[in-house]
């Protein structure tokens, strides 16, 4: 079976409503790429504006956090993604980031820990 088809047969199976990627707004080849995979198994999705840690070309980061500020922008990413999920409640959702291939996920009866 194609990917394609793995992909649709994988996220039928855990019943996900919704995609959401988080991507930085100014990387539009990723953007283009999920938006290709997204329309290619036929789930709602959207995009997520990630926090850019390096805004105007300075570090981002409070001083003082113990963070290194790409951690920290990956924290506020994530947590405000799960955020809008429950805002919305679009549960089961699928939240990934924008280098994920959907459209090469594992088939969902194999085993994700091992061969």
């Amino acid at each position: 079976a194609s990917g394609r088809h793995l992909a649709k047969d994988y996220l039928r199976y855990y019943g996900v409503r919704q995609i959401y990627t988080i991507s930085l707004p100014r990387r539009a080849d990723r953007r283009a790429f999920m938006r290709r995979r997204a329309a290619a198994i036929h789930v709602p999705h959207a995009f997520l504006d990630a926090f850019d840690c390096q805004r105007n070309g300075r570090d981002a980061t409070p001083p003082g956090v113990g963070l290194l500020q790409g951690h920290l922008c990956v924290h506020y990413s994530w947590q405000s993604a799960l955020l809008r999920a429950i805002d919305e409640q679009r549960f089961p959702c699928l939240i990934t980031e924008d280098d994920v291939d959907l459209v090469d996920l594992p088939h969902p009866c194999s085993s994700l820990h091992g061969p």
